[in-house]
């Protein structure tokens, strides 16, 4: 009935109408009609009738768009720090596609392509950007168009930018012998000890029963019980009340909300060493505490009574850690600036910041 109307209003009106009813679209372009909130038509390029009242319709850019990732700063497999960015084009080949299932393209096609990037970067070694160039384009691209497609989007072409290396990888030991001396930078990332013959078998089931029995009491760890505030503030070993309280507040503040599902998110043993601001100052002053994310409901506590090799060891002032609780400073701008010294898995420690704002 109302389609019926507006039909009769257009005719008794013409060629007044004509005014507010037809539109025109150039070769590039494409109209998508919709009536009374239903799909009518996608029409090509030339004249369309868009009915008042009733009638609703969208302008669609068909020609190939470019924009640029800016660069940004990624961690390797291998944990190089780099900074990489691209040029991306893309193209609507769905006019309907690009208006009903998502709400503004261009910028989501941005963040699309910028979170794709820094996750299929991550996952490469550096010397893969070298040689094969190419092949992590391709797989960037097919990334990225398989979450676009259903937008209506294809990304037809990806440049990277040249990386810029701000840290390097962890470098194998030319000099071993040991056959399985290429695992060391996956299997025990840079800044930890090179890892035994020993380990690495009992590591991969080749080990004797006795080691595999020896290692499995290692990882049976007797945990103590978490200790508050108010303990760490009178405990003796503090020489350095302000260190102290920092590190006290941190640990009142994790212990009260550890639980089996931050265990599993985290999976990872840390070992904390903060000294003090003055770099004058004895070191004797420092404080070491731990976070055990890894067994049971998560504990933390003075000193490291482990008997097994911690997953991040993390040194830094007592500045620092205040500047990281209150989310100042991120871990990876505080370790690509030197305030803060990683050993072991440097992934484990750039999750310190996730961690800090889940407690928040």
């Amino acid at each position: 009935m109302a389609t019926a109307v507006c039909y009769l209003v257009f005719i008794f009106t013409l060629p007044v109408s004509l005014i507010f009813t037809l539109k025109v679209s150039k070769s590039y372009e494409r109209f998508v009609i919709f009536r009374l909130g239903r799909y009518m038509q996608t029409t090509n390029s030339g004249y369309a009738i868009v009915l008042p009242c009733i009638d609703s319709w969208a302008r669609v850019d068909m020609r190939m768009k470019a924009f640029s990732v800016p660069p940004q700063k990624v961690i390797t497999v291998d944990s190089a720090v780099i900074e990489i960015g691209a040029e991306v084009f893309y193209q609507v080949f769905d006019p309907l596609k690009s208006i009903n299932n998502i709400q503004d393209l261009n910028h989501s096609t941005r963040i699309m392509c910028q979170t794709s990037l820094l996750k299929h970067v991550g996952r490469r070694y550096l010397a893969e950007l070298e040689t094969s160039r190419q092949s992590i384009i391709d797989g960037l691209k097919d990334e990225v168009n398989e979450a676009t497609r259903p937008w209506g989007v294809a990304v037809t072409k990806i440049e990277l930018s040249a990386p810029k290396l701000y840290s390097k990888p962890n470098q194998l030991n030319e000099n071993s012998n040991n056959p399985l001396s290429f695992l060391g930078p996956v299997l025990f990332p840079p800044g930890s000890s090179n890892p035994p013959m020993e380990q690495l078998q009992n590591y991969f089931g080749l080990g004797n029963k006795e080691n595999a029995e020896n290692s499995e009491k290692m990882k049976s760890i007797n945990s103590i019980p978490t200790t508050k505030m108010d303990q760490i503030r009178n405990d003796t070993n503090f020489i350095n009340s302000k260190i102290a309280n920092s590190v006290g507040y941190l640990m009142s503040l994790v212990s009260a909300q550890l639980n089996s599902t931050l265990v599993r998110e985290f999976d990872l043993l840390y070992k904390f060493a903060i000294t003090p601001n003055d770099p004058n100052q004895d070191k004797n002053d420092s404080v070491i505490f731990f976070l055990d994310l890894k067994n049971g409901d998560g504990k933390v506590g003075i000193g490291y009574p482990y008997l097994v090799d911690p997953d991040v060891v993390l040194m830094m002032t007592q500045e620092v850690l205040q500047d990281l609780m209150e989310q100042r400073i991120s871990p990876f701008n505080a370790y690509i600036g030197g305030q803060l010294s990683v050993s072991g898995d440097l992934r484990g420690a750039m999750k310190l910041g996730s961690l800090i704002e889940t407690l928040k």
